[in-house]
């Protein structure tokens, strides 16, 4: 049996967290022949060229989507989706628990599969303690201590269904050389979201000679994960003024955005400016700098880097804590 389609359902998350779980299923519909379709992204699909003209979104965008899947995406609309976003997060409920009541779908896992994110990150099963197959699915355990994004395993339990559900707002491997310029490609912004970028950052840049993207993520940080991740706005001072000094002969331009409100003016000691609000506009912006400073487990300023090709520095909350190397800089993802 060849799998016709993989079906991404998770709707939690925002831009970044998409962009990476949608990047794996473009390039999991590559190593299978299936057909990605990610009902998922729907919030965000007006906001890119190619699949702002799709009903629903979905991978390689010359495919030819079959009847029957016509027939389900009524089933996978937003609200039924947030519902089951709901019920799976505030109540800690999972598909791939031993639950009496999953017995029934035992005749349905042989056609139709189920893949969770974290099957893949750190190898949980779908059932048992011992790795053997649970309701729903199989075990993707690590290999070498590393994630299983991509093996064969993964490809093989995909193609042996008819339908195979994604449930996953987030997904963080390099993406592989053979994708690069096909997602790209794919996640091109619209036109009037990358005119109105460029048109602000040729009112405001003129005087500089090199751009460089600030994005300090704030939000949901704050309290994810008791903090873990949070970088003080305060922290990035110190951070800029390194980055300056790297380039004694050069008029940087600093430009600031956060998805919480944020001043250029608490950041004096550099030529800062902030970027006017709007996801699409912070996006653009930083795709069209030369280097990008950014908190470090951001998966919005990750596939800023990633998009646009441009090299970028993670903050993390240490600061930097090594010399800042411009020219050894790296591209999120590649």
């Amino acid at each position: 049996m060849t799998c016709s389609c993989l079906i991404g359902i998770n709707i939690g998350g925002r831009l970044g967290n998409h962009l990476s779980s949608f990047s794996w299923m473009i390039e999991m519909s590559r190593l299978t022949g299936a057909v990605a379709i990610n009902p998922g992204f729907g919030p965000y699909k007006n906001l890119f060229e190619p699949t702002s003209s799709q009903y629903v979104p979905y991978w390689p965008p010359t495919a030819r989507l079959s009847a029957d899947i016509f027939l389900l995406l009524p089933f996978l609309n937003p609200r039924l989706l947030w519902l089951y976003h709901h019920i799976r997060i505030t109540r800690q409920w999972r598909m791939d628990e031993a639950k009496p009541y999953l017995r029934w779908l035992t005749p349905v896992k042989k056609h139709c599969g189920f893949i969770a994110f974290d099957w893949l990150v750190d190898g949980r099963h779908a059932c048992h303690v011992d790795g053997t197959t649970g309701p729903l699915g199989p075990t993707f355990a690590c290999e070498n201590g590393e994630p299983d994004f991509f093996s064969e395993r993964v490809q093989h339990y995909i193609q042996s269904k008819r339908t195979v559900l994604f449930d996953s707002a987030a997904i963080f491997p390099k993406i592989p050389r053979d994708s690069v310029e096909a997602i790209r490609r794919f996640f091109v912004p619209k036109r009037q979201h990358r005119q109105a970028a460029e048109e602000w950052l040729g009112a405001v840049g003129s005087g500089a000679d090199v751009l460089v993207g600030v994005a300090v993520r704030q939000g949901d940080f704050k309290t994810w994960l008791n903090g873990k991740n949070y970088v003080e706005p305060s922290l990035f001072a110190g951070v800029l003024r390194k980055f300056r000094d790297e380039m004694p002969d050069r008029r940087p331009l600093f430009v600031i955005c956060s998805d919480d409100p944020i001043s250029a003016d608490q950041y004096p000691e550099v030529n800062a400016v902030s970027v006017p609000r709007g996801v699409m506009m912070h996006l653009c912006v930083l795709m069209a700098c030369d280097y990008i400073v950014g908190t470090a487990e951001s998966t919005f300023v990750q596939w800023a880097s990633f998009l646009g090709n441009v090299p970028w520095l993670p903050v993390t909350t240490k600061g930097v804590d090594r010399p800042i190397d411009l020219g050894g800089l790296e591209v999120f993802g590649l």
